[in-house]
């Protein structure tokens, strides 16, 4: 696997954003407490708590709020399931890669596609059709992409057209797309349906059909509990269906979704990343937590793929919580084949062969051998070994997720999630 950079930020990203605000933004380019202000207002609207993402659009000031704080702070989460799907030789195999951004906005999907693209062995050009709503975010997007074409050197071609996301707008497209994403837009589209899940679910059918035979679409959407329980919905209802399209990520299995059982419980990823310091002095001022940015998503493939591949002889499971607070034992719960529902070691059974256990994180796939099963518990013996997958490729940074997981540790949390769900990370 070819290594992504070291780090999705470096300083002549920060200064192409500077300028594209400035060019284009005029007396709402903000800075400090002001934009702060601007960054925390956007954050209350994304998680509902005062006004909603529709009324932002006609705000410039949130464009800028947007542009300098979220932008950046979301451009590497699409990369996880980028690597996923490169883990298992599933990622299209093109020089030049044609890719669909559906509720594009600023372009910080196609952008952070376009970082992880560039890495992969003989990818030479990379063309994204940006559609949205929004004509002054999709003019921001544009500039974005022809600079940040010249400043790393690749062959970006940006596509923008405004349109709204409907069927009408899919007529307009220029299958087939090797990639579609779908960037925390689904739950927008969801506000204004009384039926969000069969909305998305007959959405993304009729988005798969403009994918070229080995193409994926992959939604990405906020780690909260509401929409993070209606895309695990969705994705039960398509792996219930005939594809394509086929359920290719985050589970390891086609069964029914654990964490739907009870409502206190929701899926998400989280990125062992801590923000540099430009980002992390915005997000401090404005309240907002500067490490391990969080994300639900959904991967789907034109062809019957599944992260499973990545061994298809064991029953891997995947983390999906903290680790959970209990004296004289390690334990998180886990997503896989098998009937378990947590993996728990007591500390006397640490040993060398289950060590990665130690430093296992959400979102981390893993393979066990020489386990035992007790009720709905994976047990780790001294004797059982644990290893990693490479399933979301190197870290790319090293800041271990929160115990709360929290994402606004200055303010109190507006739900308060056990440790397998997430505190507010707004979009």
């Amino acid at each position: 696997m070819t290594r992504p950079r070291e780090s999705p930020w470096d300083e002549p990203l920060f200064e192409l954003i500077d300028s594209v605000s400035s060019k284009l933004l005029g007396s709402a380019d903000l800075r400090g407490n002001s934009l702060a202000s601007a960054v925390h207002r956007v954050s209350e609207a994304y998680l509902r708590q005062r006004g909603s993402p529709l009324e932002l659009r006609a705000d410039r000031e949130a464009l800028c709020a947007r542009l300098k704080f979220f932008l950046p702070r979301d451009l590497p989460k699409i990369g996880a399931p980028l690597a996923e799907l490169a883990a298992v030789s599933a990622f299209p195999r093109r020089s030049a890669l044609r890719v669909l951004d559906l509720g594009a906005g600023l372009g910080a999907t196609s952008l952070g596609l376009a970082e992880f693209a560039f890495t992969r062995a003989g990818v030479t050009r990379v063309e994204v059709d940006a559609v949205d709503c929004d004509p002054q975010a999709l003019a921001i997007a544009a500039e974005l992409g022809s600079g940040w074409a010249r400043l790393r050197g690749h062959d970006l071609r940006l596509r923008t057209r405004c349109a709204s996301l409907d069927a009408a707008a899919l007529s307009h497209a220029r299958p087939p797309y090797d990639l579609i994403v779908l960037g925390f837009v689904l739950n927008e589209l969801g506000d204004q349906q009384s039926d969000a899940v069969s909305h998305h679910c007959d959405w993304l059918r009729r988005c798969s059909e403009l994918l070229s035979a080995d193409g994926a679409l992959i939604a990405l959407e906020p780690a909260l509990r509401a929409q993070s329980r209606t895309l695990q919905e969705v994705r039960s209802r398509l792996a219930d269906s005939p594809g394509p399209p086929y359920v290719f990520a985050p589970c390891l299995h086609l069964g029914a979704c654990p964490l739907l059982a009870r409502e206190r419980d929701w899926c998400h990823q989280q990125l062992a990343l801590s923000f540099p310091a430009r980002l992390a002095s915005i997000a401090r001022d404005a309240g907002l937590r500067s490490a391990s940015p969080t994300f639900s998503y959904l991967t789907l493939h034109r062809a019957p793929r599944s992260l499973r591949e990545l061994d298809g002889g064991a029953r891997l499971q995947r983390i999906v919580s903290g680790a959970l607070p209990s004296k004289g034992k390690l334990e998180f719960l886990i997503c896989g084949e098998g009937s378990e529902q947590r993996i728990r070691r007591l500390d006397r059974h640490a040993s060398d062969e289950n060590q990665p256990l130690s430093d296992a994180r959400r979102g981390d796939v893993l393979r066990v051998t020489g386990s035992r099963t007790d009720a709905s518990v994976l047990q780790i013996t001294p004797q059982s070994r644990v290893e990693r997958l490479p399933a979301a490729g190197v870290d790319l940074g090293a800041a271990p997720p929160s115990a709360a997981g929290y994402d606004t540790p200055l303010q109190q949390p507006t739900e308060t999630p056990p440790q397998h769900g997430s505190g507010p990370d707004t979009r």
